[in-house]
């Protein structure tokens, strides 16, 4: 007769062969990608010098977050038109309206994809994250709100958890991630002027971008504070925040035009890490990475793979 052999102690010891033999090293980092508010543009930049690469998408109105969908594309907010539009995430082509003002958006800042693959978004004049469906932009509900959330300008999933910056009354908001259910007022105080843009390290540390402030604050994992992180050196109104190459945080110093790096772990500056290139208020900002080419011993290991589980003649 015939059966399918499948020999599952040969395919183990492969798999731990096969991931001796992978590249090591995470993606590395190839742009910077940063909404100007005013000019509608979101520019980009070479990831690791600064260097000005020039427009990467036009949009028509002033510009607020941006994030790259489950789609591989760009989705940005804008603050004139109350819209999510739409970008190719290769070519930051115009792809359209994803959310419409009709559907209940008022001053759209942040927004995220979450773990559901749905798109949550900081929607400033309703006091609220709106939840969208993220393959047609089709409104499912009002998922955080009440419970002091006043302007919100700034959303991130960490944890399982979402956090929300109340930015008219100095507070970071946490919320379940599942059902949007309030958990804790996860900071406050601590000099927190008009929070705006958050990021998480991989110690579950959380630094915002304290607006009116001039600074980024540091809270750990629980919600204490940990101090100023990283403030001075040109910084002035920093609205967005992320972590970038070197393990170093990056912020958009919306006063003067100018992104600064600060050192990941001291919060000391590190340089202004781009001006220049059109900047004039940037809002925003994220990293886009470059996946390694895998080795040829990997790809050859891959056709190996496929040729463990075959069917077998018994005579």
């Amino acid at each position: 007769g015939e059966r399918v052999f499948t020999s599952r102690v040969v395919i183990g010891s492969f798999l731990a062969w096969l991931m001796i033999l992978s590249p090591a090293s995470e993606a590395g980092f190839e742009s910077l990608l940063v909404t100007n508010e005013e000019t509608g543009q979101v520019l980009r930049f070479d990831a690791n010098t600064g260097a000005p690469l020039g427009v990467f998408a036009q949009d028509n109105g002033a510009v607020g977050g941006l994030a790259f969908g489950p789609d591989g594309n760009l989705y940005v907010s804008n603050l004139v038109q109350q819209t999510i539009e739409k970008f190719n995430g290769a070519t930051g082509s115009l792809l359209g309206t994803f959310i419409s003002k009709s559907g209940g958006l008022l001053f759209p800042h942040d927004l995220t994809f979450g773990p559901d693959g749905n798109l949550y978004v900081a929607s400033g004049e309703t006091n609220s994250v709106r939840e969208y469906s993220g393959s047609d932009g089709a409104f499912l509900r009002d998922f955080a709100s009440g419970h002091g959330l006043l302007r919100p300008t700034g959303v991130v999933f960490q944890g399982g958890n979402l956090f929300v910056s109340s930015s008219q009354n100095n507070q970071i908001l946490e919320f379940n991630g599942t059902t949007g259910a309030f958990t804790a007022t996860f900071a406050s105080g601590h000099g927190l002027n008009a929070p705006a843009g958050l990021a998480f390290d991989g110690s579950g540390n959380l630094y915002i971008s304290n607006f009116l402030a001039d600074n980024v604050l540091k809270f750990d994992s629980a919600g204490n504070y940990l101090g100023i992180f990283g403030s001075g050196n040109g910084l002035l109104r920093p609205g967005g925040v992320a972590f970038g190459p070197g393990g170093n945080l990056f912020a958009t110093s919306y006063g003067n035009g100018t992104i600064l790096e600060f050192n990941g772990s001291t919060g000391g500056i590190v340089q202004t890490f781009a001006a220049g290139g059109g900047l004039t208020d940037p809002t925003h900002l994220l990293f886009t990475t470059t996946i390694p080419e895998p080795s040829g011993f990997v790809l050859l290991g891959l056709g190996m793979l496929g040729l463990l589980v075959f069917k077998r003649r018994m005579v």
